[in-house]
């Protein structure tokens, strides 16, 4: 729990802090995209068929933080630091590595108690991750596309 309230805070200060490359406004609805998709996901992946959970079996407090700071968080920050104008081999470096760095938290909150597996696996993971970090970058491509349409 400790950790979680460290990466929370963390998270709020570096989203504070950064450097924004992209509008505020951007980052906005991307954070709320994001918590979206997370409660989508988590809804169906842990609520209805089991496959991992948070803390423990059911709704519990503990879990505002990663709903409402952390996903949120991580998805600022890769639309704010993704090259856009650069390679596609950039893109595809600054995807891998956002993947390996989620994958690491990931495997830290399993061993911290914050996060559970029944049948899920950390690979499962590690694999949905690139596919959900370009979701994101389509979505702010769309919302930057929906802005310049009159």
């Amino acid at each position: 729990m400790f950790l979680l309230i460290i990466i929370t805070f963390a998270s709020i200060l570096g989203i504070i802090l950064m450097p924004k490359n992209v509008a505020i406004w951007e980052l906005y609805f991307t954070g709320l995209f994001a918590a979206f998709i997370a409660a989508i996901a988590d809804y169906y992946l842990d609520v209805k068929l089991d496959l991992y959970g948070f803390f423990r079996k059911g709704v519990d407090w503990e879990y505002l933080p990663i709903f409402i700071v952390i996903y949120p968080a991580v998805s600022m920050f890769i639309v704010n630091f993704y090259p856009y104008q650069k390679p596609l081999t950039m893109k595809f470096i600054f995807i891998l590595g956002c993947t390996l760095l989620t994958t690491f938290f990931e495997y830290i909150a399993l061993h911290t108690n914050v996060f559970y597996y029944n049948h899920w696996k950390l690979w499962y993971s590690a694999f949905c991750y690139p596919i959900l970090y370009t979701v994101l970058i389509f979505h702010m491509k769309f919302i930057r596309k929906l802005t310049k349409s009159p």
